[in-house]
């Protein structure tokens, strides 16, 4: 979770039963210090599921970049200002899709938590890269042997 949701929402989120990680869990003290990108690659390092409020996280180039690359999977409220009770509503009610989606497509993605439903905002169907794209590593491949030239025949 990144830092700013705030200490209401991760207490009420671990107290639903929630397994949350803050900026201030992974890096203590120097959580000031660490980048939002920073979070992205230690999210994804440890195959977690984004939580942010933060918009800016789908469309500034270093952040989306660091997203595509991980292939980190993103949570966002539509809006900055919601109060503490409606996101911590907002999570509980859509946990069932979330972990459907989170288990269901692998990242890279960001989907919204609106008030009654999940859409995955980005990226667009058209904008969803392929292997090799956008500095992702290609899928990888089924493990097959390379098949053996023919024999020659006769002399």
């Amino acid at each position: 979770m990144d830092r700013t949701q705030g200490r209401r929402l991760v207490d009420g989120l671990r107290a639903a039963g929630l397994d949350v990680t803050t900026f201030a869990d992974v890096w203590g003290d120097h959580a000031a210090r660490r980048s939002d990108v920073d979070w992205i690659r230690w999210a994804a390092a440890h195959r977690r599921v984004a939580l942010t409020a933060d918009e800016s996280i789908g469309y500034l180039e270093a952040k989306r970049h660091a997203i595509l690359a991980s292939r980190l999977q993103v949570l966002c409220f539509p809006q900055g200002g919601l109060p503490v009770a409606e996101r911590l509503r907002r999570v509980l009610a859509l946990a069932g899709a979330i972990d459907r989606l989170a288990t269901r497509r692998p990242g890279p993605w960001l989907a919204t938590l609106y008030d009654d439903r999940l859409i995955v905002t980005w990226p667009t169907r058209e904008q969803r890269p392929g292997p090799g794209a956008a500095g992702l590593p290609p899928e990888p491949r089924p493990d097959t042997t390379p098949e053996q030239p023919p024999e020659p025949s006769g002399p």
